[in-house]
């Protein structure tokens, strides 16, 4: 799926093994259409010019669970489908179509039970300040929306290189209850993201390590310097 920045994901090896002589577990989940609860942290780093962004896409990513809210995005996605099936191409332009909603193959078969992955995904954040006045700015505005408990931020001003503390602080310990762990820069919108279709894709390919594709603010401007990850406008398969 389609990601406006750059990311990395992993599948807790732990979970991995716990699922793979389940019945209930996540590949299991595509197919039967359940509501198994898959849970992920995002680990981000967050700068002062990044404060607004990243706290746009952590009220956003948690604004999934309430019901209605799930349900106008999942229906926005699906209503999106006959652009993608009545094309007389392969390609669908995510920039015309919205990438938050951008349809694929998988969401538009209608013979798939869909489930809905606005709620059965969870996110919480682990936020990197790197310096005292973004942790203060942001730990403030937890207050204000009353999102202290999803969203945890950390003041690493004595650290502040991302490597560094994405080793130092998702410890074993830390990474408990979670299926995936997501690290992901500042820069990148998440909101920009289909919640839905990206997670309906993993739990039917299950990667190990993985990420969506990137693509630019808009059309013609810079998404990344790394090939592999720049999105390709072919939807016959994955979009």
């Amino acid at each position: 799926l389609i990601l406006i920045g750059a990311s990395l994901l992993f599948l807790q090896s732990g979970h991995q093994a716990q699922t793979e002589n389940d019945k209930s577990s996540i590949s299991n989940w595509a197919e039967d259409g359940s509501t198994a609860i898959t849970t992920v942290l995002i680990a981000r780093s967050v700068s002062p010019s990044e404060v607004e962004n990243v706290l746009a896409d952590a009220f956003r990513i948690v604004s999934y669970q309430e019901s209605i809210i799930a349900t106008r995005h999942l229906s926005k996605s699906l209503s999106r489908c006959n652009t993608l099936l009545d094309s007389t191409t392969v390609t669908v332009d995510p920039f015309a179509n919205q990438s938050d909603s951008f349809p694929n193959r998988i969401l538009c078969d209608v013979d798939r039970k869909q489930g809905n992955n606005y709620v059965s995904v969870r996110a919480d954040f682990l936020l990197f300040a790197r310096d005292k006045t973004v942790a203060a700015k942001i730990s403030s505005r937890l207050v204000e929306a009353n999102h202290v408990a999803q969203i945890e931020v950390v003041d690493v001003s004595e650290g502040p290189k991302k490597i560094w503390n994405w080793i130092l602080r998702l410890t074993e310990s830390k990474l408990i209850g979670y299926d995936y762990v997501w690290m992901a820069d500042g820069d990148l919108l998440l909101r920009s993201l289909n919640w839905h279709a990206f997670w309906q894709q993993v739990k039917l390919l299950r990667p190990k390590v993985f990420q969506p594709s990137v693509i630019g603010t808009a059309p013609g401007m810079p998404d990344t310097w790394h090939p592999v990850l720049r999105h390709q406008a072919d939807s016959r398969v994955l979009a």
